[in-house]
């Protein structure tokens, strides 16, 4: 049962990425998954509920830095950053695995989607935000406990940058062959190397 939901979910998510939101049927559920519609919507009410069971799962789940993220409350900045890359590699490989070429575009314009036909997106993208920039803060705020890197720099200010170095070059990149996450690795380094005591 949970294993005929997850291949009705990982299709469902293949269709939607794809294509728009409209323009996905059910004759098109029914051919990906190889299922009946009511096989299918044993496990969803309709297309709308499905969608949204999506995006909880490949985006709000999959995109929650607690959960992303290898670290425990010891884990040093320049661990914490190597983990945190190491994060972005793993879905990104599992989405490769899905056979999508290129994985950002298409997340993107999956993001795009949700923020239309999802109700209440906004607020719950809104705590994923806040979720990862917390999340560098107490890691910046631990590094400078510690005496890793200098007292005198804001860990607002520096979880920002590395937040939005991420997503500015995730962005950017999704239109060539998507996110390089050696050259992601380099900037990060690089703003560790001048902060770094």
């Amino acid at each position: 049962m949970k294993d005929t939901k997850e291949l009705i979910l990982r299709e469902a998510l293949k269709l939607f990425a794809s294509n728009n939101y409209e323009k996905v049927t059910v004759v098109d559920l029914e051919s990906a998954t190889g299922m009946s519609r009511g096989a299918i919507f044993y496990h969803t009410k309709n297309k709308a509920q499905l969608f949204n069971m999506v995006v909880d799962k490949y985006y709000f789940l999959a995109q929650d830095p607690e959960k992303k993220i290898r670290f425990d409350s010891n884990t040093k900045l320049i661990d914490f950053i190597h983990n945190y890359i190491e994060g972005v590699n793993k879905t990104m490989n599992y989405m490769r695995a899905e056979s999508f070429p290129n994985m950002n575009q298409i997340f993107y314009s999956f993001i795009l989607q949700a923020s239309k036909y999802y109700p209440g997106f906004a607020e719950k993208h809104k705590r994923i935000m806040y979720g990862e920039h917390s999340l560098w803060v107490k890691r910046l705020k631990y590094a400078q406990e510690i005496g890793e890197i200098k007292s005198d720099v804001s860990v607002d200010n520096l979880a920002g940058l590395f937040s939005f170095t991420f997503k500015g070059m995730a962005w950017e990149q999704s239109f060539l062959e998507g996110l390089d996450t050696s050259e992601l690795l380099a900037s990060y380094l690089q703003l560790y190397s001048l902060i770094k005591v």
